[in-house]
C-alpha cells in the first residue's frame, strides 16, 4: 500500500510548502503540545560532547586521568563560544566507554558500566542541571546489540533480525535486533527507563529509529508476521519507552 500523495504548486520557497503541509495535517491530526516537554520544543542551542576522543576534532569532557567530568570548564567554553549558555547538553559516550564506538552502547544499560563510575557520571549531571539548569541528553541506540553483552550472549542470535534467507542480521562485533521481538523490545524500553531513573537525565537519544523498506524481518520464531517490518516494532517501542517514562522527559532521535 502507498500512502496518499498531492501535488501543489506555489510560488514561495519551503515555508509556503510547510504552511500547506500543516494546514493539512491540522485536518486529521490535531498538534497537541505537552506542556511539560514544551521546554525541548523550543531548545535552539543543543550541544554535543563526547567523553573520548571517538574523533580527532573533538576534546573529551571526561579526563581519564583525573576520573572526572570537566562540566564547569566545559559549560564556560561552550557559553563563550556560542554567544549564549547551552539549553541542551548531549552525552555521547557516557556508558561502556572502554570498548569503544564498536560497542557504544552494549545493549545492557548496567550502571557499572557508566563511564567514570556511577558517582561519577550522576554527578556530573547532577551538577549540569541543578546547578547550571543545564538538562542533559543521553545517546542510546536501539537497533543493535553487542554480541559479547549480557544480553547478546543470551538472546542476542534469537533476536536478532532475520534476513529473507534465514540468516540473522549481524556484523563482526553486532546483532542488529527486531524491535518486533517482545524480548528485544523490552530489554531496550526497560534499560532505558532504569537508565534514566538512576541518572535524572531530562533527555533521551533513541538513535538509528526508524527504517527503510529493506528493515524487514523474516524470523518465524519471534510472533510476528513473516515478513513483517520493523517499522511496526519501533511505533511499539517509541509507545512503550513514552508511556513509561515520567511525562517531563524528551525523547528524541536521528530518524524521522
Amino acid at each position: 500500500d502507498y500512502a496518499e500523495a498531492s501535488l501543489l504548486a506555489h510560488q514561495g520557497d519551503w515555508h509556503q510548502a510547510l504552511q500547506a503541509y500543516t494546514e493539512w495535517a491540522a485536518t486529521w491530526h490535531p498538534l497537541r503540545q505537552p506542556e511539560a516537554r514544551q521546554w525541548f520544543q523550543n531548545v535552539f542551542a543543543l550541544r554535543n560532547h563526547q567523553t573520548k576522543k571517538f574523533y580527532n576534532w573533538s576534546i573529551p569532557i571526561y579526563d581519564s586521568e583525573q576520573a572526572s567530568f570537566a562540566v564547569d570548564e566545559f559549560v564556560r567554553t561552550d557559553t563563550d563560544y556560542l554567544g549564549l549558555r547551552p539549553q541542551v547538553i548531549h552525552l555521547f559516550g557516557w556508558i561502556d566507554l572502554e570498548r569503544g564506538w564498536r560497542g557504544h552502547p552494549s545493549g545492557d544499560y548496567l550502571p557499572q558500566a557508566y563511564t567514570g563510575g556511577p558517582q561519577a557520571l550522576k554527578g556530573a549531571i547532577h551538577k549540569l542541571q541543578d546547578q547550571h539548569a543545564i538538562p542533559v541528553s543521553l545517546y542510546t541506540i536501539s537497533d543493535r546489540c553487542l554480541k559479547e553483552s549480557e544480553f547478546g550472549k543470551k538472546m542476542g542470535s534469537r533476536a536478532a533480525r532475520r534476513l529473507a534467507d534465514g540468516s540473522p542480521s549481524e556484523d563482526e562485533f553486532n546483532w542488529f535486533m527486531c524491535p518486533n521481538m517482545d524480548q528485544w523490545r523490552d530489554q531496550y524500553v526497560n534499560s532505558l527507563v532504569r537508565t534514566q531513573r538512576e541518572t535524572g537525565a531530562k533527555v533521551l537519544y533513541v538513535d538509528v529509529f526508524g527504517f527503510f523498506r529493506s528493515g524487514e524481518c523474516f524470523a518465524t520464531d519471534h510472533g510476528h508476521a513473516v515478513p513483517c517490518h520493523t517499522n511496526r516494532g519501533t511505533y511499539a517501542m517509541i509507545r512503550e519507552l513514552r508511556e513509561a517514562l515520567p511525562n517531563d522527559v524528551s525523547i528524541w532521535s536521528e530518524y524521522p
